[in-house]
């Protein structure tokens, strides 16, 4: 056993040493590395989740971690669910396929592993949506960088996930190919949310979709998002974008009654959109760290 892949840490395995939380695109300030003290992280909302009830104890309960093991509420475009829905073998093979940003169901068999080390906040937190998130950050002896979500940002943190741990992957461009936001029971109450039907008409024709608070809702069913969220998007671009492109593109979306945060996917790496439309240089976030550039598709990878 010893020389099994584990399924899923918290932890990098012992004797080896990684930056505690890799260069990320995440709408969220890079957090510690989970682990360590009661509650690291946490703000009030996890102080009231650690009151309720010990998480570890309802994740050890095969009653409770069955409970969790609930799909994505929204299925995905049809014609894409064989090549987009990775095979729990295919998983294991292809763990290069997960970008930052995708979010990845976590199979409830290992939950109680992962959450062993994590803030009381975090383990809770997996309890309502098993549900992780893709961090920019280089695989650690074959781990996926995952991030943890909790319900305000001061509860974000990083723990490494097997690919073979992930029974279900939904990436902000699915989210966008099903509509998801439409009929969704908070549409009326989330500006976020009702804009993307906009935002939609505006990026018609680009592979694109919503990430942050919004793509987690959609993909969760849990209510992330509020009335002051902005709307992160991820743009996919493999080619050359102008910067009087760029600049019409950030024009009609500042047209939007909601602030719109697009991270352009280029080969290199995320860069704002905004940065590109202002021409010059641009910062890319990239696995190992920020790349100060002049052109995202022209520097070598």
């Amino acid at each position: 056993m010893s020389d099994r892949l584990p399924l899923a840490s918290a932890l990098p395995p012992a004797g080896k040493t990684v930056p505690p939380f890799g260069p990320t695109s995440l709408s969220y300030s890079p957090p510690p590395l989970a682990g360590g003290g009661k509650g690291e992280g946490s703000g009030a909302a996890g102080t009231e989740v650690e009151r309720r009830h010990n998480p570890i104890e309802l994740l050890d309960d095969p009653a409770s971690v069955l409970a969790i093991d609930t799909p994505s509420p929204y299925p995905l475009p049809r014609g894409e669910g064989k090549d987009e829905r990775l095979s729990r073998e295919g998983q294991r093979e292809r763990h290069v396929a997960f970008q930052p940003h995708d979010l990845l169901r976590v199979e409830p068999a290992v939950m109680a592993e992962l959450a062993r080390n994590l803030p009381d906040w975090a383990a809770a937190s997996l309890i309502t949506a098993p549900w992780v998130v893709v961090r920019r950050a280089l695989p650690f002896d074959g781990l996926l960088p995952v991030g943890i979500r909790g319900s305000g940002r001061s509860e974000r943190c990083a723990a490494w996930l097997s690919p073979g741990a992930v029974v279900e992957r939904r990436t902000p461009e699915d989210l966008a190919a099903a509509r998801a936001w439409q009929g969704h029971r908070r549409l009326a109450e989330i500006p976020a949310l009702a804009a993307l039907d906009a935002v939609a008409t505006l990026l018609d024709g680009w592979n694109w979709g919503p990430a942050g608070s919004v793509g987690f809702e959609f993909a969760t069913g849990q209510p992330t998002a509020n009335s002051d969220s902005d709307l992160d998007i991820i743009l996919r671009a493999s080619s050359r974008l102008g910067s009087g492109e760029a600049r019409r593109l950030l024009t009609a979306l500042a047209t939007l009654p909601i602030r719109a945060d697009v991270a352009m996917e280029t080969p290199l790496g995320a860069c704002s959109l905004a940065e590109i439309a202002a021409g010059g240089l641009a910062v890319v976030k990239t696995p190992t760290g920020p790349r100060l550039v002049r052109d995202p598709w022209a520097e070598p990878a």
